[in-house]
């Protein structure tokens, strides 16, 4: 987390992607970036689940395992399933503990406001690193006044999801942690995307990727397959 508090003092963009397997996190790592976030939209994104709330703790330490294997030397923050930390604050440590532990992360993630700086405190006392995550769903919030609090509590990164430009960059002006966008306007410290959007490997009827369209040359590459297996063309 240093390095990026120090990127934030000189200007420098931080650059952060989100990764659930080992290649994808290798590929990261060899292009540089700064972070590694293994998000909790892998439920709906990549194991078919109806929403991120269904994402287990199980299933965040399996592929944040592997995401730390595959960029060892880049920050890995690993999301908390929100059922592991809108609960009692003694057992939000315990799974936070277990993420650390079994994954090797150097970070955990907890999405949401003032409701959850007890359990940032908790963690922070035991010596977890912690991101916290602000979104349009705080809207109604002073969210400066949120950030700082949750800055004080111990957070030492805020993510801002989806939030008006303006008052993304209210939020970055007014605490001294860095500050990393999703869909937050250009303001924020840094940016994060979401890999499987940002190259278009995105469920069916999900807009493409801003970058490549992955999605359509998977199934162009399985219709060749299909095509020169049924022909006899493959294996040559």
């Amino acid at each position: 987390m240093d390095e990026l508090a120090q990127k934030k003092s000189q200007g420098i963009p931080i650059v952060g992607l989100t990764a659930y397997d080992f290649p994808t996190a290798q590929l990261i790592e060899q292009a540089g970036l700064d972070l590694v976030l293994v998000g909790d939209s892998v439920g709906p994104m990549l194991l078919g689940h109806s929403s991120a709330h269904e994402t287990t703790v199980d299933e965040m330490v399996m592929l944040g395992r592997a995401v730390v294997r595959g960029a060892p030397n880049t920050l890995v923050v690993i999301d908390m399933p929100i059922s592991a930390y809108r609960g009692d604050v003694d057992e939000s440590l315990v799974h936070a503990q277990r993420i650390i532990r079994e994954t090797g992360a150097a970070a955990v993630k907890i999405e949401g406001g003032r409701e959850v700086i007890p359990a940032i405190e908790r963690l922070r006392e035991s010596g977890i690193s912690v991101a916290a995550h602000l979104s349009d769903a705080q809207a109604s919030d002073d969210l400066s006044e949120t950030a700082h609090l949750l800055e004080e509590a111990g957070a030492a990164l805020i993510v801002l999801v989806n939030l008006p430009r303006n008052r993304a960059m209210a939020v970055t002006q007014a605490v001294r942690v860095p500050t990393i966008g999703y869909l937050s306007g250009p303001h924020c410290d840094g940016q994060l995307y979401v890999t499987p959007r940002l190259v278009g490997l995105v469920p069916t009827g999900a807009e493409n990727g801003p970058y490549f369209n992955l999605a359509r040359q998977y199934e162009r590459t399985f219709t060749r397959f299909r095509n020169d297996v049924r022909a006899r063309r493959f294996p040559r």
